[in-house]
């Protein structure tokens, strides 16, 4: 299958590389791998291969490495990623959240020696960017973790993605959580359903990745009803500043991706936002006595304001409007400008004309009355204003 990718895929230069052979293969070329330096894991009966992302990242023949589930869609040139992102130049690990807080009991943090998580966010390990040179001990541990999977999986991490956070954490290696909540979904006027998990640089200038999530479990289509909004979290995580979760509200039809700024009276016990109801009824009420200003501000959102940042919300939303409107108005002067230099050439075009008509007529009679002396007749005046 990946074979016949690549061939549909022209431009794109790249290898495929397959545990069971530990053989690399593009479109013409085939060559063999050391086989003492691909790890293949042991995963039995297990239903997914957990176990084969950190033994494929060990097993890259890269240095550095960008690994991706098979979900996960690139958005843009990751070059930058490797290049600038200040935090992967400093630490050389950059991890991202998924949407729960750390679940493991505290004697998981004992045995592992290490301080208490409980405020970090788990790993969402369909995107994962590392320098295996300067984390090399942390990965390996991660690797070792998922070799013994029917141990780890049962009492300790959910699948493979604590097995990163805590392999590090036991090694001592610094890593980084770019800890940007990031979703695609919609928005109904109160509140946001997010379908997947998009990921950002460490600075939160550009989104990278996109993680489809609960999309492949829930049999929702792609369409702009269901994608068309991205909502972005800024906040500080350690201080609890936004809520990052999916839960299924009371009374929606699926679960959602919900990023919410707290604190907010509308979160609930289970850590699920539902809107006020008078809000939502409000809210339906005001599109149903005034669609075309709602269309105004879905245009507006489309054109002018792709991403919503929910803090400082109001404030952005007033900037926006004031700077169109002013834009508005100055382009509405230029045009009364332009009208009334176009009125102001009309009047001077037809005075001309009006003189030259006068004058074309006095020098007609001149040549009249040097001819014979008189006016002539209507019957000969036709010609002898030719001539």
């Amino acid at each position: 299958m990946m074979m016949e990718l690549l061939n549909n895929s022209s431009k794109l230069n790249s290898s495929i590389c397959c545990f069971d052979t530990a053989q690399c293969r593009t479109r013409t070329q085939t060559w063999q791998l050391n086989p003492t330096h691909v790890y293949k894991p042991h995963i039995g009966t297990l239903l997914k291969s957990f176990p084969y992302k950190p033994a494929a990242i060990v097993s890259a023949t890269f240095a550095e490495v960008l690994f991706l589930d098979s979900d996960a869609y690139i958005t843009r040139d990751p070059i930058d990623l490797f290049l600038s992102d200040p935090m992967y130049l400093k630490f050389g690990a950059l991890f991202f959240p998924d949407s729960f807080q750390s679940r493991q009991h505290p004697a998981v943090w004992n045995l592992f020696n290490t301080t208490c998580g409980e405020h970090e966010y788990e790993l969402d390990s369909a995107t994962i960017l590392v320098d295996k040179k300067r984390v090399w001990i942390g990965l390996y541990m991660a690797k070792l973790m998922n070799d013994n999977y029917e141990l780890f999986y049962k009492h300790v991490t959910d699948g493979d993605k604590d097995t990163f956070r805590l392999g590090f954490r036991y090694m001592d290696v610094k890593y980084y959580i770019v800890m940007i909540p990031c979703a695609t979904g919609s928005f109904d006027g109160v509140r946001f359903c997010g379908c997947t998990l998009c990921k950002t640089d460490s600075l939160a200038q550009h989104i990278y990745v996109n993680h489809v999530h609960i999309i492949k479990y829930g049999g929702i289509s792609y369409t702009p009803a269901n994608l068309g909004y991205t909502r972005i979290g800024l906040g500080d995580p350690n201080n609890n500043s936004f809520l990052f979760v999916k839960c299924q509200a009371p009374g929606a039809s699926r679960s959602c991706f919900h990023i919410v700024k707290k604190p907010n009276p509308n979160i609930t016990d289970d850590q699920c936002y539902t809107a006020n109801e008078r809000e939502i009824k409000t809210k339906l009420e005001k599109q149903i006595e005034n669609p075309g200003e709602q269309l105004r501000n879905q245009t507006k959102l489309k054109y002018y304001f792709p991403f919503k940042f929910f803090f400082q919300q109001d404030k952005c939303i007033g900037n926006l409007e004031e700077t169109y409107y002013y834009v508005i108005k100055q382009e509405l002067l230029k045009q009364h400008d332009v009208k009334h230099e176009i009125e102001k050439q009309s009047i001077n075009y037809n005075d001309l004309l009006f003189k030259f008509e006068k004058m074309r007529q006095v020098d007609t009679m001149h040549i009249y009355i040097q001819r014979d002396g008189r006016r002539p007749s209507n019957v000969c005046f036709t010609k002898l204003r030719s001539l």
